[in-house]
């Protein structure tokens, strides 16, 4: 069931890199449908449990801030960023990204900049290529205000990663 349930946020995921956000919503309401039936024995790599059940909430929130939606993205993320583990830097970071990428999206620039910089604060050996895309993505959100020392400040850490 697990598998299932994983496959149905990935397809979710696939249909807002679309654009289709009717599609998007059917499929993440099948993943989601699916999560009681899923037991941590059927864990697999790329798949976060909490409470002995499979979470799409990464999934589901990378989601609906790809369709631009930021109002109904933060809490979803909020419950992905709990899901993670204080150890899982790399996952922590991406999902601190597309926390930051909604205030972009809602301009609240200082706050973007803020969790921006903060997903950025790890260790150099810890940063790998999906942590650069998403930081290079929030700087393009953040390019109508480029210029501000908080931006600019982020754009030297994304390089930096």
């Amino acid at each position: 069931m697990a598998v299932q349930a994983w496959l149905a946020a990935l397809e979710a995921r696939a249909h807002a890199g679309l654009g289709d956000a009717a599609a998007f919503r059917q499929a993440q309401d099948l993943a989601n449908n699916a999560l009681d039936g899923t037991q941590p024995d059927e864990h697999r790599h790329g798949m976060d449990f909490r409470h002995d059940r499979l979470d799409v909430t990464y999934y589901e929130g990378t989601g609906l801030v790809t369709l631009r939606q930021p109002d109904a993205a933060q809490p979803v993320l909020d419950t992905a960023l709990a899901a993670q583990d204080p150890g899982h830097l790399k996952a922590r970071s991406i999902v601190q990204l597309a926390v930051a990428t909604t205030y972009a999206q809602q301009r609240e620039v200082d706050q973007a900049c803020a969790v921006g910089t903060r997903a950025l604060d790890l260790p150099a050996d810890q940063r790998i290529g999906p942590i650069t895309q998403r930081g290079q993505d929030l700087l393009r959100e953040l390019e109508p205000w480029r210029g501000r020392p908080a931006i600019e400040d982020l754009r030297e850490r994304v390089v930096a990663s």
